[in-house]
């Protein structure tokens, strides 16, 4: 394997001592000697294996006997050796010593590993333990999709297991319009569902046009069939139509707000539409459709949407592929080799099971709790804040993006590298949230100013910059625990943070103006 990244996601020392009162200095001196140890020696033994790809392994269980501290530990480097060797040399003849349990793992390819993290990611808005943030392909969105299609092309059992994701979860198809350029969600609808662009586009055109004429009132006689059939499907009687003509009629409607609400451009007409299009081909599965008056259809639902709203969110687009679905029948598909099943089905896969939130998140950017007393303020000068909550969804959306910003520096991040400022903010931890979100400059600029402020009221800084302040304490590694009441964070330890004696204000308990209950700040 040579040198690289070793992930161990959980550690559990089990050991029993003869007094009680001797339990809590063998447990410290258990955890001292582990860090400043026996990771060097892991490390070393991981290092010295010789591995294609990248192993996954469930649990690894060892005895290692009774004794003083010190030589127990001696046996633990020796005994993870034999324990992996079967994973290492699955080949080799097993030895006559007692049989151990079998140890459970996994072999990926860098193409598959990047799959399953996909799979992971878009089913929850995080990465699986063993995903390291700073992987090349996941600060690289096409490098990433490179990886993820050349799966999808060879692996059938793959395609069919995203495919049933998307018939299953519209949260799944709403992160990945969210998170994913267009142009890659495209490339990878091509590849999944085995269609051309140039069949997109002409789809998409054809129901644009079929929009021009509804407006215009120049609608036919399929349209004007297909419109009496939505209302009859929204319950609507004859005499409330009556009594409503001209005011729920969709021409009607188009009618009135054509030079309003429908007077944009050609491109952004074609994005809603084609968006509509490329999320019900997913939660299909397929884009073999059977029913007459489809494109009117949508046609339809798109310009009822539009009289509300002239850049409709993901969300409301996923909303008409879902009333589309309600009536659509997938043509029965001819048989055909390694063809992917298209039955809605939950599995591990589509409704993966959070085990790891019981023991807490690894979050990034924990270090930006130093910040509390600020950020009332700071929100609340951009309008973002009223009655001691966001305004809205999007300002609550900026608040998360703005965090990151005062954090990293950065902008535009993925989900993944997201969960504290959600937790911040109050945005709920599953629901998926827009990757590029415009955040003026002006923010930007005040958000420098201030950490800043942050320095220079925490004398200890004394002539750091704004990058020092993220880099020292604010871009830190931590744990939430939310399955406590109240919620508990844990930030990593750094020789630096002996400076936190000289911070002055406190932090051990955090209250944000727009959170219910506070929470807890381990920090030491």
């Amino acid at each position: 394997m040579g040198k690289g990244k070793h992930i161990i996601h959980k550690l559990v020392l089990q050991i029993e001592v003869p007094r009680r009162n001797t339990a809590q200095q063998v447990q410290d001196d258990a955890v001292r000697h582990f860090e400043q140890v026996l990771l060097k020696q892991l490390q070393k033994l991981l290092d010295e294996m010789d591995v294609p790809g990248h192993v996954l392994i469930d649990k690894i269980d060892l005895d290692l006997g009774s004794g003083k501290l010190e030589t127990v530990f001696e046996q633990l480097t020796a005994s993870l050796g034999k324990a992996l060797d079967p994973v290492v040399n699955p080949s080799a003849l097993p030895s006559n010593e007692e049989e151990e349990a079998e140890i459970l793992h996994l072999t990926l390819t860098e193409e598959q590993k990047a799959f399953n993290v996909f799979m992971h990611f878009i089913s929850t808005g995080r990465l699986p333990w063993y995903a390291a943030t700073d992987t090349d392909w996941l600060q690289q969105e096409a490098l990433w999709f490179s990886n993820l299609l050349s799966v999808l092309v060879r692996d059938s059992v793959s395609k069919s297991k995203l495919i049933r994701l998307f018939n299953a979860s519209s949260v799944a198809l709403s992160r990945l319009f969210k998170q994913f350029d267009i142009v890659s969600v495209k490339k990878l609808i091509v590849v999944l569902l085995a269609i051309d662009e140039q069949q997109v586009q002409k789809t998409v055109e054809a129901i644009a046009q079929q929009i021009r004429l509804i407006v215009r009132g120049e609608a036919g006689a399929d349209e004007q069939q297909t419109i009496a059939l939505l209302k009859d499907d929204s319950g609507n009687d004859k005499e409330s139509d009556k009594n409503n003509q001209g005011e729920n009629d969709p021409i009607s409607i188009g009618h009135k707000k054509a030079g309003t609400n429908l007077n944009f451009e050609q491109a952004e007409l074609s994005e809603v539409i084609e968006k509509t299009l490329l999320a019900l081909w997913l939660r299909m599965g397929t884009t073999s459709l059977t029913s007459e008056g489809l494109g009117s259809k949508i046609a339809l639902l798109i310009i009822d949407l539009l009289q509300t709203s002239a850049r409709p969110s993901i969300s409301k687009l996923i909303e008409i592929a879902d009333s589309v679905v309600k009536t659509e029948t997938p043509l029965p598909a001819s048989p055909q080799k390694n063809k992917p099943t298209l039955t809605p089905h939950r599995d591990e896969e589509t409704n993966p099971v959070q085990k790891e939130d019981e023991g807490g998140i690894y979050v990034s950017q924990a270090g930006l709790v130093i910040l509390h007393p600020f950020l009332e303020y700071f929100f609340k000068d951009f309008g973002l804040l009223q009655d001691n909550d966001f305004v809205d969804l999007p300002a609550r959306q900026l608040a998360v993006h703005l965090l990151h910003y005062l954090g990293t520096g950065n902008t535009n991040a993925f989900e993944y590298d997201l969960y504290f400022e959600k937790f911040l903010c109050r945005w709920p931890a599953d629901e998926p949230l827009e990757r590029e979100v415009e955040i003026p400059q002006r923010m930007l600029e005040e958000g420098d100013n201030m950490l800043r402020t942050v320095i220079k009221y925490w004398k200890a800084l004394k002539n750091t910059s704004t990058e020092g302040l993220r880099e020292g304490f604010l871009n830190r590694n931590g744990k939430l625990i939310e399955a406590e009441q109240p919620a508990r964070l844990i930030v990593e330890r750094m020789d630096m943070d002996i400076l936190l004696s000289t911070l002055p204000w406190g932090m051990g308990v955090v209250k944000l103006p727009w959170m219910v209950e506070p929470f807890y700040v381990e920090w030491q």
